[in-house]
């Protein structure tokens, strides 16, 4: 289940690789170090053309399309995330250009450098040019995810890719703010929750024992915000919840209790709530999307006692929610 949970957040954070990193000098005569906000992760700029996104894990050539990024992090051995997440039907519709094994600072590393194919186009047509760079650095019990993407016009920068791909470190050592991580602020005021984990590039976590993301075991009430390319538009809000509730239906597990459209902030929004039969009357499912231009925030919570409190907490966590 787990595995399974990781592999389509995968997917779906790649879509933010294909749409604050401060400078830190490591010594004289060395490239500056570039960290990733809310993170200990940092490596050398391809080039002084490459920008921090409003996703604070992602830098990218706005000029040539080129960019990188941090996918997830997982608390997981090298061997047991190199089988997720280079899993053959991942890239079935690609050709592998190359794969390289190396120790970088002591942990182990692999680069898996890919053609992209038109699979649109059927899978004996190739996006020529594009190429797409997937990274695995880690040990015996944690492994980060890393993606770059060099479209046709950013050829040039192949080499200066893979350079700063390779110069990829954790910082152990290095105190952290998840929060700078966010693109986002909410408040947590009066709700019992702390920001747990980060999820994806600018995605958050919030429970009450602080535990990350697959370690969940005795919260009664968790919310998770993840910011995702717009699907869809205002018109086609229900949607979502609909089809979650279609799908159901075949189980007689899950019902729809309400949705209504909302206006948080001056920003138009969704929400449902739905419970879970097979869970019991005090099992609760929230749901809200936010509508931005560019974007929609997705917000998801969960909570297995006292229903009427946790809807306060969930709407009281989502009001507050801002766009960075």
């Amino acid at each position: 289940m787990k595995k399974g949970l990781l592999i389509v957040l995968f997917g779906i954070l790649l879509m933010f690789i294909n749409a604050e990193v401060g400078g830190q000098n490591v010594a004289p005569n060395q490239p500056a170090l570039y960290i990733f906000p809310g993170t200990p992760y940092a490596l050398v700029l391809p080039n002084q053309a490459f920008k921090k996104q409003s996703s604070g894990a992602l830098i990218k050539n706005e000029q040539t399309g080129a960019s990188i990024g941090i996918v997830t992090e997982v608390a997981s051995p090298f061997s047991a995330a190199a089988t997720m997440f280079f899993n053959e039907k991942l890239i079935e519709n690609d050709s592998v250009l190359s794969k390289s094994d190396y120790t970088n600072n002591g942990y182990n590393s692999r680069i898996i450098k890919i053609l992209k194919r038109d699979v649109s186009a059927g899978k004996g047509i190739q996006n020529k040019g594009q190429i797409q760079w997937m990274m695995l650095y880690g040990n015996d019990s944690l492994s980060i995810l890393l993606s770059a993407i060099c479209k046709d016009a950013a050829l040039s920068e192949v080499a200066d890719i893979e350079r700063s791909l390779r110069s990829f470190v954790y910082l152990k050592d290095r105190p952290t703010d998840k929060s700078e991580a966010l693109d986002f602020t909410v408040s947590t005021k009066n709700t019992g929750l702390f920001l747990a984990d980060i999820i994806g590039q600018n995605g958050g976590l919030y429970n009450s024992s602080k535990s990350p993301f697959g370690s969940m075991k005795n919260d009664s009430i968790w919310i998770m915000v993840l910011p995702i390319p717009v699907q869809g538009d205002w018109e086609n809000r229900n949607e979502f919840v609909q089809r979650k509730v279609d799908l159901s239906k075949a189980a007689d597990s899950l019902k729809l209790l309400m949705q209504r459209d909302w206006t948080i902030n001056g920003l138009k929004a969704h929400e449902a709530v739905t419970t879970n039969r097979k869970k019991g009357d005090n099992w609760i499912n929230y749901e809200m999307r936010l509508y931005l231009k560019e974007k929609h925030y997705l917000i998801q919570g969960s909570s297995r006692k006292d229903p009427e409190k946790s809807l306060e907490i969930f709407r009281m966590f989502a009001s507050s929610l801002l766009p960075k």
